[in-house]
């Protein structure tokens, strides 16, 4: 895992290309978990839980990454988000991504989020 290639994989949901991102970086059986919950055991799973997510989104006020960093085969993006949801109103608020990686695929995923609004 190198620093390149989170920049890479950041660069790719930035620009809104998170099914790429997903289907270049993450491994079939990838396991999603937000919090304490898992959300996804396979990358399908993980795909059609973002699509569900994603449709409901009205507007994107914001979305920017304020830190990241890279271990031995972890990676770690901290986001700020500001979105409208259909389902889930106005949000904004950080997300911390941490990603641990296996030859060159996310094999496991946890999302720690701190909204409001």
């Amino acid at each position: 895992m190198t620093p390149q290639t989170l920049t890479e994989f950041n660069a790719l949901l930035m620009a809104g290309n998170w099914r790429q991102c997903m289907e270049t970086y993450y491994a079939d059986t990838v396991e999603v978990y937000e919090g304490n919950m898992k959300v996804a055991s396979t990358l399908q799973e993980n795909i059609e839980r973002e699509e569900v997510f994603l449709k409901g989104v009205e507007k994107w006020n914001d979305a920017r990454i304020l830190n990241e960093a890279v271990g031995e085969n972890v990676t770690m993006t901290e986001w700020f988000l500001d979105f409208e949801h259909a389902e889930y109103g106005h949000k904004q608020g950080n997300q911390v991504a941490v990603q641990h990686w296996q030859d060159g695929k996310i094999v496991h995923e946890r999302y720690y989020s701190l909204y409001h609004g």
